[in-house]
């Protein structure tokens, strides 16, 4: 996720079909949208500045004591005055620091709501079997989530899935303080401790970065034994720095609350000069306080603008459990576009109309979701249908993360409208479905072929005895000759409209014997792969697959032929192939057995992905017109 040409963290997206380019434009969008929300948070780091500014001010204020110990003679302002003064700047100090309050709350809020929406994606997990008498080794297995790697920088070589990875990365000073509590949390029988720590990891740069690491054990239900852990761990450096940061001024508070009460102390002393320390005070008070509701309106704006470019409705809900009630209490305008309704609109539902609006097919899974993260206080994702507007019905996927506060847990999730993936994978569908038929015909077709071929080699054996049988009798051996001419005419048809058919499929159709050595191929190999029908007949099938398939057919055939197992035979496979240029590409292939004069034959059928991707779009070309919108 890129925002300003600076990576703020790492989108990941599994897909069993390839994408397509407006879905990599949205995916590229919602990175950006995302990275933005997570600069945005950062930004917190500004506090700093008001440390240095509240340091200035202190300096200030020394410089403005000093002066009015110097003028303390020349003023004359009498104690009831400056007792009046007094009480009006406590009330005034009282409303402002009320204000300032309320201000920070909401600046708070929204800071809490971006951080949710980033936590969606940067939380690195982890899950662990426990060994059989859980002690914990070294070698122990640990399966670490790409996700988790990329956070700390590092990839599959040098950070293998076991105990020693996570243990090498860690802070001297850490680890004996975390292993042993992850061992104590492990080994407490009674289910009733979790495990949430803070500690120090080296990433890939070499520098150490503070971590929450939180997981949850499976148990026995009897025994109470561990079976399984599984958690996470995200970064907290920022946020480490700003608590350090909040600290400091937090004492540098203190420190001017303590000098303020000296100061009170000497309010007999200094009578005369308390106006002029309340005039600049109560300056220097609201300077403060336009500077905050500058800054506190800046984020809010860009909170709004944020929520209104992402391509999806963030949303916040409320549910007391004590009181049984819930409400939907913030939803971004995006809602318009998704569901037809104006943000007020949809915050005024009440459960029914949920309920109503939910397809009465997925009401049951959404309510169950929604429950169970309630319990257990995980995230939940839920996919289905809800009512437009308009009475259509949109495809949709809600995720949402719950929290505690007192009596209400609050979720905090992004809808997204997902009506034209769903569309595209019907449409997938039905090609697939039309290929498989094309496929199982051509099988066909090359059954008959080969069956036409072995009734023609027996009729050549009894043409064989006809000959020996009727010696000179020239007669029959003319009607003899012509019937096989006319047989092999029939055949070399017949073999014309099978290659026809052949070179008209899509796929590269060839044919290999048991040492894996090309027999036949169709049109398609020359287009697909690069080589002359003449320069592949004779080769082994290895030279059109890339590594490491090049090396399995081969062996894959032996098995076969040796044990009878058919783990190949029948099944469609995703593998790596190689054009003659040397190019790879991603295909699928599949494989049947054709038996001739009990030796073993084999037909390959293969078809390239990338060009499965260009029928599709070929199918549809709305997807890919300049201006629709994804």
């Amino acid at each position: 996720m890129l925002f300003n040409e600076r990576i703020e963290g790492v989108l990941e997206i599994a897909s069993f079909q390839a994408l397509e380019d407006y879905q990599i434009e949205l995916i590229e969008k919602l990175g950006e949208s995302l990275a933005a929300s997570v600069a945005s948070v950062k930004n917190a780091g500004r506090t700093t500045e008001l440390l240095a500014e509240l340091q200035e001010q202190t300096e200030m204020l020394r410089a403005q004591e000093e002066e009015m110990r110097q003028n303390m003679e020349e003023l004359t302002i009498t104690q009831e005055q400056m007792r009046i003064k007094q009480n009006e700047l406590e009330s005034l100090k009282a409303n402002l620091e009320i204000e300032v309050q309320s201000r920070t709350r909401q600046l708070s809020e929204s800071l809490i709501r971006l951080d949710l929406i980033n936590k969606i994606s940067s939380e690195g997990l982890w899950d662990m079997v426990v060994p059989e008498d859980e002690i914990l080794r070294p070698e122990t297995p640990f399966s670490w989530s790409p996700q988790l790697k990329s956070n700390l920088g590092y990839g599959d070589s040098d950070f293998p899935n076991r105990l020693s990875s996570w243990m090498a990365i860690l802070h001297p000073e850490d680890q004996e303080r975390v292993f042993r509590q992850f061992v104590n949390f492990i080994k407490d029988r009674s289910g009733q401790f979790s495990f949430l720590n803070e500690h120090r990891l080296k990433v890939k740069t070499g520098e150490y970065r503070w971590f929450r690491a939180y997981c949850q054990v499976l148990r026995e239900n009897e025994s109470g034994k561990a079976l399984r852990v599984a958690g996470y761990i995200n970064d907290i450096t920022h946020q480490r720095e700003l608590d350090e940061a909040l600290s400091t001024l937090q004492i540098q508070k203190e420190t001017l609350q303590a000098q303020s009460q000296a100061m009170e102390a000497q309010n007999q002393k200094l009578k005369n000069n308390e106006q002029v320390l309340q005039k600049a005070l109560l300056r220097n008070r609201e300077k403060e306080m336009l500077r905050i509701n500058k800054e506190l309106a800046e984020k809010e704006e860009r909170f709004h603008f944020m929520t209104a470019n992402i391509p999806g409705v963030i949303y916040q809900s409320e549910t007391n459990t004590k009181e049984k009630t819930s409400s939907y209490t913030f939803i971004s305008d995006y809602i318009a576009q998704v569901l037809g309704y104006l943000p007020e609109e949809f915050l005024a539902f009440g459960r029914e109309k949920i309920i109503q609006i939910l397809h009465p097919s997925e009401r049951d899974a959404f309510f169950e979701q929604y429950y169970e993260s309630m319990v257990s206080m995980k995230p939940y994702a839920w996919e289905g249908r809800m009512r437009h507007q308009k009475g259509k019905w949109v495809w949709v996927k809600a995720q949402a993360s719950p929290r505690h506060k007192g009596d209400t847990i609050i979720f905090d999730g992004i809808l997204f409208d997902i009506t034209e993936q769903h569309e595209q994978q019907n449409k997938l569908y039905q090609i697939n479905q039309q290929l498989s038929k094309s496929e199982e015909e051509l099988r066909q077709n090359l059954f008959n072929l080969h069956k036409t071929q072995q009734e023609m080699e027996e009729k050549q054996k009894d043409l064989a005895s006809i000959n020996r049988k009727l010696g000179d009798n020239e007669q029959i051996l003319k009607k003899a000759l012509l019937k096989l001419r006319e047989r092999e005419s029939t055949i070399e048809r017949r073999n014309e409209e099978i290659t026809a058919i052949l070179n008209a499929s899509t796929d590269a159709i060839l044919t290999i014997n048991a040492q894996g050595i090309v027999q036949s191929a169709n049109q398609v190999v020359e287009t697909m792969f690069g080589f002359s029908t003449q320069e592949i007949i004779g080769q082994n099938i290895s030279c059109l697959m890339a590594s490491p398939d090049a090396g399995q057919h081969d062996a894959s055939i032996e098995r076969y032929l040796s044990t009878q197992e058919a783990r190949i035979l029948g099944k469609t496979r995703h593998v790596k192939a190689q054009r003659k240029n040397g190019e790879a590409f991603d295909a699928i292939i599949s494989v049947s057995e054709i038996k001739l004069k009990n030796q073993h034959f084999f037909t390959g059928f293969i078809r390239d992905l990338a060009q499965e991707a260009f029928i599709i779009a070929e199918i549809n070309p709305q997807q890919n017109k300049p201006g629709k919108k994804n």
